[in-house]
């Protein structure tokens, strides 16, 4: 059997659903500092290879497909991947526009003005995504082993598409580490116009799309306990702004407090602006 602790802790079980791809597999959890083993379990369908290898809480599996995630206590529920070739978010890029989109606004996007982005909690990517289809140079930068193989994974399949491939090419870094240290770490010419934080508090959307990756983003929860130090980082990395994405009726993160507000009708952004960025949205 595959089992999978990951740097954090978390248990899972990796699955190989091709014996070509244990080559692959391989590769990857090393990169990835994953201690493991291997087997081929063959094409089961997820509800299948959820009964069963139940008796583990987690399962990544790797199929044609790429990398995918779930939680075998919720047999109805399907997998989390990183995923901008097709369904909602897909549509999303293909049809929505910067005047729609109220990150863009939140950013600071405006006519002529790209800013540089430093997506410090980037996650499955999709925010950052958005921001980089729009033009802006986006670092992605995500600690959890897991969650930034998935990214990896989907950035990887989005090359194939020729849309897309200009956007991953010209307009995202990638990188798997701390997010804090990597903003210490980088010098005052390199330090992004603002930097983008989603510090994977708990929505209160009840819809199965939300639930499966709350699923898998339960397994980083410490995520939410150094907020504050994220905060912190984040304002003295960033040039123009610091944007951090809440709930509606989420409480900010403790520290001080934003230089304002946006509001949509589920997500709210509080805008921490810098010393040489005025009050202009």
């Amino acid at each position: 059997m595959t089992v999978v602790y990951d740097n954090l802790g978390c248990l899972c079980l990796l699955l190989v659903t091709d014996a070509k791809q244990l080559a692959r597999a391989e590769t990857v959890a090393q990169e990835y500092k994953l201690n493991y083993e291997l087997i081929s379990c063959g094409k089961l369908r997820i509800k299948q290879l959820k009964k069963r290898f139940s008796t583990y809480p987690y399962l990544l599996i790797l199929n044609a497909e790429g990398f995918e995630f779930c939680n075998t206590a919720q047999q109805t529920t399907g997998t989390v991947k990183a995923d901008f070739l097709s369904g909602t978010f897909a549509h999303r890029l293909r049809t929505t526009s910067i005047k729609q989109e109220l990150l863009a606004k939140a950013v600071g996007i405006k006519a002529g003005k790209r800013p540089c982005v430093l997506d410090a909690t980037a996650g499955l990517g999709r925010d950052g995504f958005l921001l980089a289809s729009f033009g802006c140079v986006v670092t992605m930068v995500e600690r959890h082993p897991i969650i930034a193989l998935l990214l990896a994974d989907g950035l990887s399949r989005a090359l194939t598409d020729s849309s897309l491939t200009p956007i991953v090419k010209n307009n995202i870094e990638f990188y798997k580490e701390e997010a804090i240290e990597h903003m210490a770490d980088l010098e005052l010419h390199n330090r992004p116009d603002v930097v983008y934080l989603d510090p994977m508090f708990p929505h209160q959307k009840s819809s199965a799309k939300v639930k499966k990756e709350m699923q898998l983003f339960r397994i980083a929860a410490e995520e939410n306990a150094d907020a504050p130090a994220l905060l912190k980082q984040a304002l003295q990395c960033a040039t123009t702004r610091v944007v951090v994405k809440r709930p509606l009726q989420g409480p900010a993160i403790s520290g001080p407090a934003p230089s304002f507000q946006i509001k949509g009708a589920s997500t709210r952004y509080d805008i921490y602006l810098c010393k040489n960025e005025s009050f202009n949205i």
